[in-house]
């Protein structure tokens, strides 16, 4: 370790928030001695002809008038790979050279191209801004976003940051196009702190549809006396052919109303804010999809005497009484196949998003 008067003079932006964090700055100062932008420009005469390194991180920029300040400099040492902010012929026309870092900050970046893509597809942003906020009382459904896994990634640049993303999207099994001046066979593509958000982690419109696909194929199995496929508790009932429902919304009707091939059922839907008189509607009501509501409490069963079966969307049944429900004859119901994707995006882009 060469002593501190034989290390070579460095001039550097700060120390600090804007500059080099302490924690780094040792790495520096390990080989150099370092003198900050703000105190070199007091006395540049004094400090100049010994500069033989300009680490430029953020700032300082270097144009000719700081260029001819600094007669001994040999290298100027940018952080990152774009070099957009270097007049590199200028520079090297000076016998100075100009060095970049291409491969460290490749992952880093692809993190955060991922992060950026969760969180715009799956409105992380938005749905932290609405969790955070005290006026919130419920979860607009403009918190719909696009399932990222299995969707078409396309990247603009196939270089060694776009071979990362790829790789990433490859782990979200999602299809790969890209635009590149020269094709690239690289062989990744062939390869098969706290951040807050409401219970969003499946709101996304393909998802949303399964799980209502699901809860209705649950609910014709038990209106139908069959094998129920996802029971969180077996009882034995038999069959039946009305609905109750939360509020039904864009296409999630076609799922309530359509026959199903395989039992010829159709359900016809009473929902809950039309329920203005339970005595007529709720002797045909055979099924209850829970969205959010209505919950199955028992002053609602005891008015759905035809009840077979409580179908929740969702995996979780913590709000559902089931041994309650289930002494009463009924069935009870969750998803738990369909939301694994969209949850694991979540999941994903909210570690990104607090890592980053």
């Amino acid at each position: 370790m060469a002593m501190e008067d034989d290390k070579p003079w460095a001039l550097i932006s700060e120390v600090g928030e804007q500059g080099y964090l302490e924690e780094i700055i040792g790495i520096i100062t390990e080989c150099f001695q370092i003198i900050c932008y703000k105190d070199f420009i007091q006395n540049p005469q004094l400090h100049g002809p010994k500069i033989q390194v300009l680490f430029v991180w953020y700032y300082p920029k270097p144009e000719p008038w700081l260029l001819s300040l600094l007669p001994s400099l040999k290298v100027v040492a940018s952080g990152g790979v774009g070099i957009d902010h270097l007049d590199v012929p200028y520079i090297n026309s000076l016998g100075v050279k100009v060095t970049n870092t291409p491969d460290v900050v490749t992952d880093a970046t692809a993190d955060m191209a991922l992060g950026l893509l969760l969180a715009s597809a799956r409105k992380i942003v938005e749905g932290h801004q609405i969790a955070v906020n005290p006026k919130t009382t419920y979860i607009p459904q403009s918190l719909m976003g696009v399932e990222v896994a299995g969707s078409t990634m396309g990247i603009i640049g196939m270089g060694r940051i776009g071979c990362k993303i790829a790789q990433r999207g490859k782990g979200f099994d999602m299809k790969i196009l890209y635009h590149n001046r020269n094709r690239r066979d690289h062989p990744l593509l062939s390869l098969p702190n706290v951040l807050i958000t409401p219970h969003v982690g499946t709101n996304t419109y393909t998802t949303t549809r399964k799980m209502v696909q699901k809860m209705v194929e649950n609910a014709v199995a038990a209106v139908k006396g069959q094998p129920v496929p996802n029971e969180v508790n077996q009882i034995d009932v038999t069959d039946g052919q009305q609905a109750m429902g939360s509020d039904l919304r864009g296409g999630e009707q076609d799922y309530f109303k359509r026959s199903h091939s395989h039992n010829e059922t159709t359900f016809k839907s009473s929902v809950t804010k039309t329920s203005s008189n339970p005595p007529l509607h709720g002797p045909k009501i055979q099924a209850m999809f829970v969205w959010y509501y209505p919950k199955p409490e028992p002053w609602l069963l005891s008015l759905l005497p035809s009840l077979k079966v409580v179908a929740n969307g969702g995996v979780g049944i913590d709000h559902l009484d089931v041994p309650y429900i289930n002494s009463l004859g009924v069935k009870v119901t969750n998803t738990p196949d369909v939301v694994t994707d969209a949850t694991a995006d979540m999941a994903l882009g909210l570690l990104l998003a607090s890592g980053k």
